[in-house]
């Protein structure tokens, strides 16, 4: 993917770090984030970095390039990483109504906030050497 685009107000808000020019300092915001999709029979995979454009908008965004409703699964970080009750709420909220497979929240999503998606989907372990198939 390249700039994701921004659709939910409870995510992708804060900057990164700095952008430093010759001419001026500003905020960086990451919009050319990284995620990788497949499309499987089943629907679609989505593999994420850091997500700091936030795993919501990422997900919306491979839908819609995609032409695809259907998630199987979601793997990476989800910058979930002691998020406001606004963020995480919203997320949870969200992930409900997207009903995906599964989830393979990683890096960057700490244990409060993968115990409240766990309410909502089937999140599952990740760690060197995990296997996935999908056809």
């Amino acid at each position: 993917m390249s700039e994701i685009k921004r659709k939910f107000n409870f995510e992708g808000k804060e900057s990164i770090g700095k952008v430093n020019t010759e001419k001026e300092e500003f905020d960086d915001f990451i919009f050319d984030d990284t995620a990788l999709v497949y499309k499987s029979s089943e629907g679609l995979v989505i593999m994420v970095g850091c997500a700091h454009s936030g795993i919501c908008n990422i997900i919306e965004y491979a839908k819609e390039v995609c032409s695809e409703e259907r998630i199987v699964d979601v793997i990476g970080g989800f910058h979930l990483l002691d998020p406001s009750d606004f963020q995480l709420d919203n997320t949870v909220k969200y992930i409900e109504e997207l009903g995906p497979n599964k989830l393979h929240a990683s890096h960057c999503t700490d244990l409060h906030s993968k115990i409240a998606l766990s309410r909502v989907a089937d999140i599952e372990e990740v760690g060197v050497g995990l296997r996935l198939e999908y056809v």
